[in-house]
């Protein structure tokens, strides 16, 4: 078995038997507890290095507040793997 989720009831299942409603829910959820992925929280980064000095410390104080998990990054990868959108 490869990643798996445990739901609040305690139940662990693999990403890969998840439908990918429930996938999506669970990234939705993840996401309203304040995190990000860890694509977004990369691409802020690198984004913010084309920016101006007053542009670039405004976006860095974003960055700092960001919260990055591998798991969004994970869930969104079992959705590539179906062709299904995120």
């Amino acid at each position: 078995m490869g990643l798996t989720w445990t739901s609040k009831d305690g139940r662990v299942t693999a990403f890969e038997d998840m439908h990918p409603s429930h996938i999506r829910n669970c990234i939705a959820m993840i996401r309203r507890q304040g995190f990000c992925s860890m694509r977004e929280f990369y691409q802020a980064i690198n984004h913010s290095a084309y920016l101006g000095d007053n542009a670039r410390e405004a976006a860095a104080e974003v960055i700092c507040q960001m919260n990055p998990t591998l798991v969004i990054d994970a869930l969104e990868q079992e959705l590539e793997k179906r062709d299904e959108p995120y």
